[in-house]
């Protein structure tokens, strides 16, 4: 699959994996993560027409402000340049904006339950740059049926954890009886740079506003670095 377009227009989605992991994407760069059949790892909304939630990456620029993505969700529409490619192990999204060509590949971890996420950035202008990268999921970790009919009572039951050792957050669904088992999701990022985390939805987008323009990113957007239960 190959498509070199701007539009958000909502297409067939890949599906990665299978039951035992699966990643559906749109080349919107929407969609969400299940595992094990049945579980709904993180949240891509209720209504697919308007292509709104996923895994989303943030780019942006210390120096100017700027803030955008490398997928067409949720602040790449303006770019010069836009691509997607995908075949039957990974999905590659390729993207040029504000003078910075981002390329991130989607793709299964071999061996294991989990995706990863891989960004390579280029510089093609003429002055340094200095970026942040933030990652952003809404964590489900519940039957998929369960969580379409009763989303709002979904949330109420998810904690989270930051794991300084390894530098990833840990995030649980509280059982409501013994007869509840879920597995964990672990999210963490790789690179150079100080790792700040935010568990707080509403802290992260801020009162009035969405995810193509969340309080977090702006020049006054502050970190909360908690962790525990999860609000909404």
């Amino acid at each position: 699959m190959l498509m070199n377009s701007a539009s958000t227009t909502p297409a067939q989605p890949l599906v990665l994996g299978d039951d035992r992991y699966r990643i559906v994407l749109n080349p919107s760069g929407t969609g969400y993560s299940s595992c094990q059949g049945w579980c709904t790892l993180t949240r891509d909304g209720a209504d697919p027409l308007l292509d709104a939630l996923g895994f989303f990456i943030y780019l942006r620029d210390l120096d100017s402000g700027a803030v955008w993505s490398p997928t067409p969700r949720p602040l790449g529409q303006n770019a010069t340049h836009h691509g997607f490619a995908a075949d039957a192990q990974r999905a590659t999204f390729h993207q040029c904006n504000h003078d910075i060509t981002a390329t991130l590949e989607v793709s299964l971890c071999p061996g294991a339950s989990a995706e990863l996420r891989r960004l390579r950035l280029q510089n093609t202008g003429t002055a340094p740059r200095r970026l942040d990268v933030t990652g952003y999921l809404e964590p489900v970790i519940f039957p998929t049926a369960a969580d379409a009919c009763h989303p709002a009572f979904a949330k109420l039951f998810v904690q989270t954890a930051f794991e300084p050792e390894r530098q990833v957050l840990l995030v649980n669904r509280r059982a409501r009886g013994h007869n509840e088992v879920f597995p964990w999701l672990v999210h963490g990022l790789s690179g150079p740079g100080e790792l700040q985390y935010e568990t707080d939805r509403k802290h992260f987008i801020g009162r009035g506003r969405s995810l193509a323009d969340p309080a977090a990113l702006g020049n006054s957007g502050q970190w909360a670095v908690v962790s525990g239960q999860r609000t909404e």
